[in-house]
């Protein structure tokens, strides 16, 4: 007889002399593996038996079809998710003394099924008969109408002959003459089956609206686990709702089929009671999608943006035939691409660079660079202009610490402006002495134009300045308007008007009590970058200094 090997007992390996080293490594690495391969599988064991149940399991498979139940097991929704606290205690009370059930705690109450439910409410308005007199009464056909048909236990509503449930009935009920066994009668029609569905899943859809809903509108006060409960019972009851309606749909079948094979039998007293009633009355009750919220239940939702329209339009010398614009006309791997069309698509990687446009570096570098022979704030100043790429490197890496050096808050309008300036930027050596080439400099400015500053004489001289430049401000004293002070800091503003012309807060012309902007290893601060260097507090335009 051959026996199976077990799986757990170690491997035979023969070992030659060619190959005993790493047949022993091997081992060693199978020995180690197995080892923890047994101590896993026996810890295992003691957490499923410890946690699983105190019966000790007598084989594998009772472990796994334990694990395996407590993993399927569902948190079964509680009874407060319907009820009030008062409404628990007649609940807990009408459960003690007509099913006979006894819980200790009324969070062990479990939600009631829409038929025990309507057990419950029936309970209760018994009991309010004594204090309230009898209900009023209700326009019911006499049970002489329904004569000839099976009525049900409960509601007392004819039975559609094409029902199967009779069919069953009559199968338990010799049966159960056979056996001496009582036999399970019809208890509700479909019409009422439906109604008691519907009666539970409304109240549990207020319920679970007065703590938040679909929505999740938590209202003051509410919490986020009553909101869960709530809307764990609606679906719970929601899914014994769907699978009766599964059923009166194919009861509904059913009738329909009886009548087709039975015309001549009047069934019209028990139609309003059948599963085909009750199935229209539920695709009436049915909304699609879904059940939408009232507009005052809505909360205010930040409007989506709405793109503009666009309209595409091409050049005159675009062929009518050719304005859809196919495929063919632009893109290179089409089949019907012309390369030598008017419309091809671009050389190269089809698209010019554009991404530079974004770029504050790019745009500096396209400015006009002065190199000054002595700070801009003294006399007779001369300069030169500077194209090299080296040294508009040198001015970058001068913004750049000057932009690290500068409060968060104010760097994104300084960016923003560098990426649209046309300003000049003029630098010039702090200390003329130092060793160095003659195009090296450590310090930087912006100016708007040469007008007005101590490098207008020299312009004019080497001809950057013209008169032309200055004809927008011809009619006013130019020494004036260069040194007029701002009156945003000018308390004694005269009129309304005064008080609200700032001066352009982008000029950086210094006075001598400014702080000199160096690039490479000396403080570097330049105008308006901060309240220190500036000598204010606040982001208030400095003054424009005198030329």
């Amino acid at each position: 007889m051959d026996l199976a090997p077990d799986p757990s007992a170690p491997v035979p390996i023969f070992l030659d002399k060619n190959h005993t080293k790493p047949r022993k490594r091997y081992i060693q690495l199978y020995t180690i593996l197995n080892s923890w391969y047994q101590l896993f599988t026996a810890n295992l064991n003691f957490l499923l038996l410890s946690h699983l149940s105190k019966i000790k399991p007598t084989s594998v498979s009772d472990v796994r079809s334990k694990l395996m139940g407590a993993l399927s097991q569902k948190i079964e929704p509680k009874a407060s998710a319907l009820f009030l606290s008062y409404e628990l205690t007649i609940y807990k009370f009408w459960r003690q003394t007509v099913l006979g059930v006894t819980e200790l705690d009324d969070d062990d109450l479990l939600l009631p099924t829409a038929f025990e439910h309507m057990d419950f409410e029936e309970w209760r308005a018994k009991q309010r008969v004594v204090l309230r007199g009898p209900p009023g009464s209700e326009d019911k056909l006499p049970e002489t109408a329904f004569a000839g048909f099976v009525l049900a236990e409960r509601c007392r509503h004819p039975i559609h002959p094409g029902d199967p449930r009779l069919e069953n009935e009559h199968i338990q009920e010799n049966e159960s003459n056979e056996e001496g066994e009582e036999r399970d009668k019809i208890t509700w029609c479909s019409m009422c089956i439906l109604q008691i569905h519907l009666k539970l899943l409304g109240k549990l859809w207020d319920k679970w609206m007065e703590s938040g809903g679909p929505w999740r509108i938590i209202p003051p006060g509410g919490t986020g686990e009553d909101l869960q409960v709530r809307k764990r019972a609606y679906y719970k009851r929601k899914t014994d709702f769907v699978n009766d309606v599964d059923n009166l749909d194919d009861i509904a079948f059913s009738e329909a089929s009886w009548e087709a094979a039975h015309p001549t039998v009047d069934v019209e007293a028990a139609r309003s009671y059948s599963a085909r009633a009750a199935m229209e009355v539920y695709a009436k009750s049915v909304q699609f999608p879904g059940r939408l919220a009232e507009v005052d239940e809505i909360v205010p939702r930040t409007p989506t943006r709405k793109g503009k329209k666009k309209r595409l339009s091409y050049s005159p010398d675009t062929p009518e035939d050719t304005r859809h614009r196919s495929s063919g006309l632009y893109a290179r791997r089409h089949p019907n691409y012309d390369p030598e069309s008017p419309h091809r698509c671009p050389e190269d990687n089809g698209w010019a660079e554009t991404s530079f446009n974004n770029d504050w570096e790019y745009n500096v570098r396209q400015c006009r660079l002065l190199l000054c022979d002595k700070d801009p704030i003294e006399k007779n100043v001369t300069y030169c202009e500077l194209t090299d790429e080296n040294s508009k490197d040198v001015l970058i890496k001068g913004i750049e610490e000057w932009f690290s050096m500068m409060q968060e808050d104010w760097k994104a309008p300084w960016i923003n402006t560098l990426l649209t300036t046309t300003d000049l930027f003029v630098v010039w050596r702090s200390s003329p002495d130092s060793e160095g080439s003659d195009t090296d400099f450590d310090s930087w400015d912006r100016l708007e134009t040469l007008v007005g500053t101590n490098l207008e004489a020299h312009a004019r001289r080497i001809g950057d300045l013209t008169d032309a430049d200055i004809e927008p401000i011809q009619g006013e004293n130019l020494e004036d308007f260069f040194d007029q002070d701002s009156v945003a800091s000018d308390s004694s503003s005269e009129t309304d008007d005064e008080a609200h012309e700032f001066s352009d807060p982008m000029d950086l012309a210094r006075n001598e009590n400014d702080e000199v902007i160096n690039v490479v290893g000396q403080q570097h601060q330049p105008d308006h970058a901060t309240p220190t260097a500036t000598g204010m507090g606040s982001c208030q335009p400095d003054k424009v200094s005198e030329r």
